[in-house]
């Protein structure tokens, strides 16, 4: 009797372990397929891009691609082309394009899209897209997420605390640093093939470092920083094209940012104002002004 409930013990224990285990797997699959799952924010570049072939526009065109960073970076798209054109820049139009999780696989398919037109393609890069897997892009269009589409996922309301940001600085250096480090070459890869099949489509490529909360930061994003800029600088130096960065420049505060890189409305306004200056200097350097 007692060696049958032992059996019976032991063979209900690893019941639970194997459901417990299938159950773990189902969930991981899960949550990984709604971090790939395309957004309001993707669909809305797609919607901006399927517009312009559909009718280009004859004033010259600024992308803005990138993960969610570059997505809150600017304020919106005609105060840019609207500062670029005060600066000197003559008359654009501009389009951030930015999108959560945006791989530069994704960004890639974005350009095989674009109009064959005069433009410049800013390539945000940032210790996040160098950690990224690769996402399959989808390019079919969801008309009900387009038109959902509102280009600020964070505003000055509901700010993270300086401990919280802190922490997710921690956060970075034991789980999101290691992913930088497997995929570091595997993404300089692919980005030195999004700057080739932006050459290719006729566009300007310009890399451009985003946003880091450098206050809070501290030294916790250094080795990552320092590779990815390093690589950066390499790929910008071998295909002859810039690459910007603007973060010592805009003298940004912890208060304009709601984590670690995501710019609230403060942060928003001085950066785009130092973008849309360099924005003009490029336009007229390349004669598309």
């Amino acid at each position: 009797m007692v060696r049958r409930s032992t059996a019976t013990a032991t063979a209900t224990a690893t019941a639970i372990v194997v459901v417990a285990v299938v159950a773990l797997a189902a969930w991981s699959a899960a949550v990984a397929t709604a971090a790939s799952r395309p957004g309001a924010d993707w669909h809305h570049a797609l919607a901006v891009l399927k517009s312009l072939r559909r009718q280009p526009p004859s004033v010259p065109i600024v992308y803005l691609l990138g993960d969610s960073l570059a997505r809150e970076c600017t304020v919106d798209d005609r105060s840019w082309a609207t500062q670029v054109r005060r600066y000197g820049g003559g008359r654009i139009v501009a389009f951030n394009l930015g999108s959560r999780n945006q791989t530069f696989g994704q960004s890639a398919a974005l350009v095989g899209v674009t109009p064959r037109r005069r433009a410049i393609a800013f390539i945000g890069v940032d210790p996040g897209r160098f950690a990224a897997a690769p996402i399959k892009p989808v390019l079919k269009l969801d008309r009900r997420l387009a038109s959902s589409y509102a280009q600020h996922h964070y505003t000055g309301v509901g700010i993270l605390s300086v401990a919280r940001k802190k922490a997710q600085v921690r956060d970075w250096v034991r789980r999101r640093y290691p992913a930088f480090r497997r995929s570091y070459l595997r993404n300089l890869l692919r980005l030195d093939a999004l700057i080739v099949a932006c050459e290719r489509r006729g566009l300007r490529p310009v890399l451009l470092e985003l946003p880091l909360n450098t206050a809070v930061a501290g030294h916790g994003f250094d080795r990552a920083l320092s590779t990815y800029r390093y690589g950066c600088r390499s790929l910008a130096a071998l295909h002859d094209i810039p690459f910007v960065s603007l973060v010592a420049q805009a003298r940004l505060v912890n208060a304009d940012f709601h984590d670690l890189a995501h710019m609230v409305e403060s942060g928003r306004v001085k950066w785009q104002r130092l973008l849309a200056k360099r924005t003009a200097g490029l336009l007229k350097r390349y004669g598309m002004r």
